[in-house]
């Protein structure tokens, strides 16, 4: 089991990593059509529910189990292509670049189909090793609290002008994480 750092029933080598990826598409950025009012004393926030849709935005994350770590991207959209892409810029950086063995974990979405997908990996990557959560199990990957995470602290309430501002809002999320993470 990869989350305790063992493949195949083998603890894996000091220098071997193991990332989590997947990615979060359709956030959207929602114009309200009034302010968010702030809590006040013996009130609760208030959002207005009337608002504009002003676009969306699709978030590719890589959670780095060893330090808890993240590597983010914001592609324009969401396939094999731009998935492979962020898989290239992902082991072009320590400690994947480095490290004798890369072990991903990912889900059964269609840019990273398990039925395809691992012999497009092995063509271009040899130290590159792919675990799948089952099928219907995405909530498996830990990547997945990340998000939430991101969805609950950056993204409420979502009163955002457009696409640029989450992605600015997300970056300054995945920064203020960077600088505090610690393995999950």
């Amino acid at each position: 089991d990869l989350y305790h750092r063992t493949w195949e029933g083998r603890p894996l080598n000091p220098g071997d990593v193991v990332f989590c990826l997947d990615e979060k598409t359709c956030i959207q950025a929602l114009g309200r059509q009034k302010p968010t009012q702030p809590p006040a004393p013996g009130k609760p926030t208030r959002v207005e529910h009337e608002y504009s849709q002003n676009g969306t935005v699709i978030y590719l994350a890589a959670l780095n189990m060893g330090n808890g770590g993240v590597v983010g991207d914001f592609p324009d959209a969401n396939n094999k292509v731009t998935f492979m892409s962020f898989m290239e810029r992902l082991l072009s950086l320590e400690p994947c670049r480095s490290a004798p063995r890369v072990f991903l974990i990912l889900d059964n979405g269609p840019s990273h189909d398990p039925r395809t997908f691992p012999a497009r990996v092995a063509e271009r990557w040899s130290k590159v090793y792919l675990a799948f959560t089952p099928k219907h199990g995405s909530w498996l990957n830990a990547v997945e609290q990340y998000f939430s995470a991101v969805e609950r602290k950056a993204l409420t309430p979502n009163d955002l002008p457009g696409p640029e501002a989450v992605k600015d809002r997300i970056r300054g999320f995945e920064e203020r994480h960077n600088r505090h993470a610690r393995a999950p």
